[in-house]
C-alpha cells in the first residue's frame, strides 16, 4: 500500500508557487529604480511620466472586481494567472517597437495592467493552497519581496555598466521570465473542491469600519511611495 509521502509531487506546490512569486515583482523592481530615468532620457515631461505611472493604476481600480469575478468562475485560478503573466510578457515586447508618447503609453499601460491583475489572484490562490495544506502563506509571499530586492540590486549594476538604455531589455526580459515561470504553477483548487463559500463582506457598508479604513489608508500611503520613486 503506497504511503502518503509517495503521493506527494517531487516539487511541492508551495515551492512552485514560491518560485513564481519570486518573479511577480521583478518588472516592478527594475521600473521603480529606473523607469523614470528612462522616460526622461526619451524627452518626456514630468506630466507625461506621471501619466505613465498613474494610468495603469487607475485602470486597475476599475477592472479589479471584474478580474476577481472571472478568476472565481474559472475552473482553477492557475489559468487566470498564466493568461495574465503571458499577456504581460507578450505585450512588453511592443515596447521594443515604439518610441513616441502614445505608443509607449499604450504598451506600458497594457503590460502593467496585465501584471497587476495577476497579483490579487496569485495572493488568493496562494492563501487557498496553504490553508488547505496547513503551510505558511507568509513564507511564499516573502519570495516576492526577495525577487524584487534582488532585481533592484542587479539592475543597478547593469545600468551602471551599460547605461540607461539597458532598462528596456531588462524590463522586457523579466516580464518574459515571469511568463515562462507561470507555466510551472500547480493547480490551486483540489480535485472536486467546490468554490469557497463567501463568508466576507457583501456590501460596502460592512467594510466601512475604522480598523479596515485605517489599514487601507496605511497601505495606500506605503504603496504611493513606490510611484514617487
Amino acid at each position: 500500500m503506497p504511503s502518503n509521502a509517495s503521493s506527494e509531487p517531487r516539487i511541492s506546490p508551495e515551492l512552485r508557487t514560491s518560485v513564481f512569486f519570486s518573479t511577480l515583482f521583478m518588472t516592478a523592481g527594475v521600473a521603480s529604480g529606473f523607469a523614470g530615468i528612462w522616460f526622461a532620457s526619451k524627452g518626456f515631461s514630468a506630466q507625461q511620466i506621471g501619466l505613465f505611472n498613474a494610468l495603469p493604476v487607475f485602470v486597475m481600480l476599475v477592472l479589479n472586481l471584474i478580474i476577481g469575478r472571472i478568476a472565481d468562475r474559472a475552473s482553477d485560478w492557475r489559468q487566470v494567472i498564466i493568461i495574465g503573466a503571458l499577456a504581460s510578457g507578450l505585450l512588453s515586447l511592443g515596447l521594443l517597437s515604439v518610441n513616441g508618447f502614445w505608443g509607449i503609453l499604450l504598451f506600458w499601460s497594457l503590460t502593467n495592467i496585465a501584471q497587476m491583475g495577476v497579483v490579487p489572484v496569485a495572493d488568493a490562490a496562494a492563501m487557498r493552497i496553504t490553508r488547505r495544506r496547513g503551510t505558511d502563506y507568509g513564507a511564499i509571499r516573502a519570495w516576492a519581496t526577495m525577487g524584487y530586492t534582488v532585481v533592484v540590486l542587479i539592475s543597478g549594476y547593469v545600468v551602471l555598466w551599460y547605461g540607461i538604455e539597458a532598462f528596456l531589455p531588462l524590463f522586457v526580459g523579466f516580464a518574459l521570465v515571469r511568463s515562462v515561470v507561470s507555466l510551472g504553477l500547480p493547480k490551486f483548487r483540489a480535485q472536486g473542491e467546490e468554490q469557497a463559500i463567501k463568508t466576507g463582506a457583501t456590501h460596502l457598508k460592512e467594510v466601512m469600519k475604522p480598523w479596515f479604513l485605517l489599514t487601507l489608508l496605511g497601505y495606500s500611503v506605503v504603496f504611493a511611495t513606490h510611484l514617487i520613486l
